[in-house]
């Protein structure tokens, strides 16, 4: 009887290290993609810039104080730019 304990022991262990080795592996290897969730996304390689001829958040109300408050710092209004569809989010947030 207690080599027979003995054995499903070794088995129950043997399973549990198997286990526990399996999930170190796929945590080591794919670790940086599992801690990813849905709101966070990787920065894009390469950004192409379109110039905004009529940028329309530039006359909200949220935009003008910090816009104030940027201009008293010494910076200075110029052209404003697009990203593909970050334009439309933008927009939203404002």
């Amino acid at each position: 009887m207690e080599l027979f304990l003995q054995i499903i022991g070794g088995i129950v262990i043997g399973v549990i290290l198997l286990i526990a080795g399996v999930y170190l592996f796929f945590r080591i290897k794919f670790g940086k993609y599992m801690s990813l969730s849905e709101d966070e996304t990787q920065t894009p390689l390469i950004i192409h810039l379109n110039e905004d001829f009529s940028p329309t958040w530039v006359k909200g109300k949220k935009v003008k104080p910090v816009a104030q408050e940027l201009a008293q710092l010494g910076f200075v209004q110029d052209k404003s730019y697009t990203i593909g569809n970050a334009a439309s989010q933008a927009n939203s947030l404002l």
